[in-house]
C-alpha cells in the first residue's frame, strides 16, 4: 500500500508540472533564407576555385608551348599554308587545335588541285583563310600526296570542292574570253550582248558572254553543270552529287571581214588537276561506291588538264586493284583500272576523241601480269565477263600456249560460250584481221576499226561505257608514287 501511494504522487505531481520540450539530436533546422544565402555563396566559391585551377592549368599549359605555338592563331594558320606540311597538326595537341578545321581542309584542297592559267585574275577569296600563291607542278603532286595520308580527305570532301574550283577556272575563263572580245572591238563592252553568230543552233543561246555575277548564267555559258547533258557535253548518268563536272568547256571568237563576232567551243579546261592517284585507292580490296567515284573523279580531272601533264602513280598498286576486283568480282572497279592502264601504261597506242586520232606514247609499257588471266578463269560464272574485259585491254599479254586460259577455253567451249571457241581461235595463231603491222587489235578496250572478222566484243571503249565525258588525252609524264 506504501508503495502504491508513493506511485500515485509522484504521478500526481507529473501531471501538475509543466511539459519540458523533448531533446532534439543534431543541429536545429535553418531558415530558408538562410539556406539559401548559404548555397549561393557556395556555389560562388566553388566556380572561383574552379577558375583559379583552370587559370592555373592555362598558364601551366602557355609555360609548356613553344614558341612557334604562342604565336598568334592566324600567323600559325598562314606559316602552315606556306609550308604545306599536313602532318604538323600532329606534331602537338595545341597546334591541332589550331590547324583542325573545315576552312582549312577545303583550303588545302583548292590549292592542290587548281591550275592558274598565268594569264588572267585569280577568285583569291576561295582559299581563305590560306593566302593564294600559284603552286609549281612538284608542290601539287607533293600536297596532293600529302592530303591523301589524311583521314579528312574524303570523296566528299572533294566534291564540296567542285563548286569553288569549277568558280575558280570559270572566272579565269571569262576574263580571258572578255579580252578576246574586246580586241574585236576595242573600248566597247561586249559582254552580255546576244551578237555573236553561233554555227552550232544547240549552244547559240549560250554564246553571249554573262556578267561575273551572273553565276547561273556563267555555269551554263561554260558548260560547268550536268544538267545540260541533252546538249551532247556529257553523259548526265556519270556526275557528281552537287551536279558539277570536273571540267569547263571554253570559247573562242573571231572577227570576220563585215565585222561580225563568230563564236565556238573552244577547249575544255580541267577543274580538278589530279596529278596524283594513292596507292590506297588503286589498290583497295574493298571496292565501295566512293572509292570507285573518287577513282574515277580524279581519273576524268587529270584529261582536261591543259599543262603539266604529270602522273603520279604506283603500277604494282593499279595491278593489285585489278586482283581485288576480279576476287570479288568487282567488273566495274577493273574496266575504270584497265581505261586507267590502258591511257597511262600502253606505248604506240592511238585513241579516238572529239573526232580525231591522238598518239599516245607514255614513256612507259607494264603489261598486264599473266596472273590476271589465271585468276579471271577461276572465277566460275564471272570468268568469261572478267575474260573478255582482260582481252580487250592486255590481249597481246596473253601467250598463245597459256595452259590455264587454254584449258578453260576448251571446257566453256562444249558448252556453246562465243568467248572461249573465239579465244581457242585466237590462240591457234593462225587468225589474220587484216591489221597494218605493229597495229593494235584493241584500243582503250574498243576493236580497232581496221579488224576483219567477226568478234564476240563491243565495239565501244572503257572509256564511254563508264560515261567518262570526251576530251583529248595526253601522254603523262609518269612518276612513281610513294
Amino acid at each position: 500500500m506504501k508503495d502504491n501511494a508513493v506511485t500515485v504522487k509522484h504521478n500526481r505531481n507529473r501531471a501538475l508540472a509543466p511539459e519540458r520540450p523533448s531533446r532534439q539530436r543534431g543541429r536545429p533546422l535553418r531558415s530558408s533564407a538562410y539556406l539559401e544565402r548559404n548555397r549561393k555563396h557556395h556555389i560562388i566559391n566553388k566556380l572561383r576555385k574552379h577558375h583559379a585551377k583552370v587559370q592555373a592549368e592555362m598558364e601551366k599549359a602557355a609555360d609548356r608551348l613553344s614558341t612557334f605555338e604562342k604565336l598568334p592563331v592566324e600567323l600559325i594558320q598562314q606559316i602552315f599554308f606556306y609550308a604545306l606540311e599536313v602532318n604538323l597538326p600532329s606534331a602537338s595537341r595545341h597546334l591541332r587545335q589550331v590547324l583542325s578545321d573545315d576552312l582549312i581542309y577545303n583550303a588545302l584542297i583548292i590549292l592542290a588541285y587548281f591550275d592558274d592559267d598565268l594569264r588572267n585574275p585569280v577568285e583569291s577569296k576561295h582559299f581563305l583563310p590560306a593566302e593564294y600563291r600559284r603552286l609549281s607542278c612538284d608542290e601539287k603532286v607533293s600536297l596532293q600526296k600529302s592530303i591523301f595520308t589524311c583521314r579528312w580527305c574524303t570523296y566528299q570532301r572533294i566534291v564540296s570542292c567542285l563548286p569553288a574550283l569549277s568558280r575558280l577556272a570559270m572566272v579565269q575563263a571569262w576574263h580571258s574570253e572578255h579580252s578576246q572580245d574586246d580586241s574585236h572591238e576595242p573600248g566597247v563592252d561586249t559582254t552580255g550582248q546576244d551578237t555573236p553568230i553561233v554555227a552550232n543552233q544547240a549552244i547559240r543561246e549560250l554564246a553571249p558572254l554573262p556578267k561575273l555575277d551572273e553565276l547561273e548564267k556563267l555555269e551554263q555559258h561554260y558548260l560547268a553543270r550536268a544538267t545540260l547533258g541533252k546538249l551532247g557535253t556529257c553523259d548526265a548518268s556519270n556526275v557528281h552529287q552537287n551536279g558539277y563536272l570536273p571540267r569547263i568547256v571554253t570559247w573562242s571568237s573571231t572577227l570576220d571581214k563585215q565585222g561580225g563576232i563568230h563564236k565556238g567551243i573552244d577547249r575544255s579546261v580541267t577543274i580538278l588537276g589530279a596529278r596524283h592517284i594513292s596507292s590506297w585507292l588503286l589498290g583497295c580490296s574493298v571496292w565501295t561506291t566512293d572509292r570507285l567515284s573518287l577513282l574515277q573523279l580524279l581519273r576524268q580531272g587529270y584529261t582536261f588538264i591543259q599543262d603539266d601533264h604529270v602522273m603520279s602513280i604506283s603500277v604494282p598498286a593499279v595491278f593489285e586493284g585489278m586482283r581485288n576486283a576480279i576476287r570479288t568480282g568487282h567488273a566495274i572497279a577493273l574496266k575504270t583500272l584497265l581505261e586507267l592502264h590502258s591511257a597511262f601504261f600502253k606505248t604506240g597506242a592511238s585513241t579516238f576523241r572529239s573526232m580525231m586520232f591522238v598518239q599516245l606514247t607514255p614513256p612507259t609499257l607494264h603489261s598486264l601480269p599473266l596472273d590476271l588471266f589465271h585468276l579471271a578463269a577461276e572465277q566460275g560464272t564471272l570468268a568469261t565477263e572478267l575474260l573478255t574485259l582482260l582481252l580487250r585491254a592486255g590481249i597481246d599479254a596473253l601467250p598463245h600456249d597459256d595452259e590455264v586460259v587454254t584449258t578453260w577455253a576448251v571446257h566453256e567451249s562444249h558448252n556453246g560460250n562465243a568467248l572461249a571457241v573465239w579465244l581457242l581461235k585466237h590462240m591457234e595463231g593462225t587468225a589474220n584481221y587484216g591489221l597494218p603491222r605493229r597495229s593494235h587489235l584493241f584500243v582503250d578496250g574498243c576493236l580497232s576499226w581496221r579488224a576483219r572478222g567477226d568478234f564476240p566484243f563491243p565495239e565501244t571503249t572503257f572509256a564511254f561505257e563508264l560515261d567518262y565525258i570526251a576530251g583529248t588525252p595526253v601522254a603523262p609524264l609518269l612518276k612513281p608514287a610513294d
